[in-house]
C-alpha cells in the first residue's frame, strides 16, 4: 500500500497526511512511535520520501527508536510478516529518505537488511509465554472496564 500511496503522491505532486495509528496515546494524527507507525515510516523512507509530508513526526533518530520499541512488546506471525516485507524492500532500495546522517541511517537500514528485525520477532514468538498472553487477552475481554482503566492510567 504504502508503494502506491508514495507513487501517487509524486505522480499528482499531492501530499496529504495517513493516519495509521490506533496507539490511545497518541496527541497528533499518529503517535510516530507504535510499531504500526514505524512499519509504514520505514515504508515511507525506502520509497526515497520525508515521513513527515505524510503525517508523521520523525527525524534521523527513528531507527534508534524503532529499534527500541521492537525490543520490547510482543510479536506475532502477522507483524513478523510484514516486517519481512520491508526488509525484502530495503534489499532492493538505491535511494532511501536521509534526515541527517547518511552513513549512520544508511548502517541503521542495513541492519534491517539482514535481517535482525525479522529474526527479532522470530525469537519473540518462539520465547512468547502463551499464558500471559491468554490471561491479558481474558483481562481485556472479560473485564474490559478494568482495561479501559489502565488505559487512562498509561496515557
Amino acid at each position: 500500500k504504502v508503494d502506491l500511496i508514495t507513487q501517487f503522491s509524486k505522480e499528482k505532486n499531492v501530499n496529504f497526511k495517513l493516519r495509521v495509528c490506533y496507539s490511545e496515546l497518541r496527541d497528533e494524527f499518529n503517535c510516530s512511535n507504535c510499531e504500526k507507525c514505524f512499519r509504514t515510516i520505514l515504508g515511507i523512507i525506502l520509497n526515497g520520501e520525508d515521513p513527515n509530508t505524510y503525517g508523521f513526526n520523525v527525524d534521523g533518530k527513528v531507527y534508534q527508536k524503532l529499534f527500541r520499541v521492537l525490543q520490547g512488546g510482543s510479536a506475532s506471525k502477522g507483524q513478523q510478516y510484514f516486517w519481512w516485507e520491508l526488509m525484502e524492500k530495503s534489499k532492493t532500495c538505491e535511494n532511501p529518505f536521509i534526515f541527517e546522517d547518511s552513513t549512520q541511517e544508511l548502517n541503521a537500514l542495513e541492519r534491517i537488511k539482514t535481517g535482525e528485525i525479522h529474526n527479532l520477532l522470530e525469537s519473540k514468538i518462539q520465547n512468547q509465554n502463551k499464558t500471559s498472553s491468554r490471561i491479558k487477552f481474558i483481562l481485556m475481554n472479560k473485564f474490559s472496564s478494568f482495561y479501559k482503566f489502565y488505559r487512562n492510567l498509561r496515557k
